[in-house]
């Protein structure tokens, strides 16, 4: 049975080397698609993940951008339907603060809690880089530092390049581009973050998730 099970294993190895030569030469984007999902399967199972501990007595900041609605809303209210009350701080920033008593009573919910503290709404524009610098400094000053920072705010035109201006354009890279860039070197750039880094530990650790 073990030369037969070798001779099967071969066959079926040389089969998926002339499947990924196919993919590679004739679908080159999903041959990479392919072969960034294998590798991230690869680091899940092989590669040790530190366990984030978020608990009363180690909370987390977790800043989530766009969240008045959309991908956003739904993500804060995973974070807080999911720990503990008092584990985590949501603080919530978007530029519509009309938005924010719904979303607000909405997180308050999804906690079971309707006097739930822990969830904080900034109005802030981020294709703005004052504002933007002023909204994190002002989280660094009121709450700590961040532990977790989601960037997800986006603006979509739902145009063709030559149906805009611009102005339009460049206020849409400004949003879904550079903001990011500017709020992932100042999430980078915190303190405390340096010095967990040279520490090599921290409870929470510290997190960046770009949408």
């Amino acid at each position: 049975m073990l030369p037969e099970i070798a001779a099967l294993v071969e066959q079926s190895a040389l089969a998926a080397l002339s499947q990924a030569r196919h993919f590679m030469y004739h679908s080159p984007a999903w041959f990479i698609f392919g072969a960034l999902i294998v590798y991230h399967l690869l680091q899940l199972l092989l590669i040790p993940q530190s366990r984030k501990t978020f608990s009363p007595e180690s909370p987390a900041n977790i800043v989530v951008t766009g969240a008045a609605q959309g991908l956003g809303k739904f993500l804060v209210k995973q974070f807080a339907r999911s720990h503990p009350r008092g584990a985590v701080n949501l603080i919530i920033v978007d530029i519509r603060d009309d938005l924010a008593p719904a979303m607000l009573k909405e997180v308050r919910e999804a906690a079971g809690d309707a006097a739930f503290k822990g969830v904080h709404f900034l109005r802030a524009n981020l294709a703005d880089k004052a504002s933007t610098e002023t909204t994190f400094e002002r989280i660094l000053s009121e709450f700590g530092p961040v532990h977790v920072l989601v960037n997800n705010h986006a603006r979509c035109q739902g145009k063709r390049v030559d149906e805009m201006s611009i102005e339009q354009f460049k206020l849409t890279m400004d949003i879904n581009f550079h903001s990011y860039v500017h709020l992932t070197m100042l999430f980078l750039g915190q303190p405390a973050l340096k010095e967990a880094a040279a520490a090599k530990k921290t409870p929470q650790g510290f997190h960046l998730v770009n949408v």
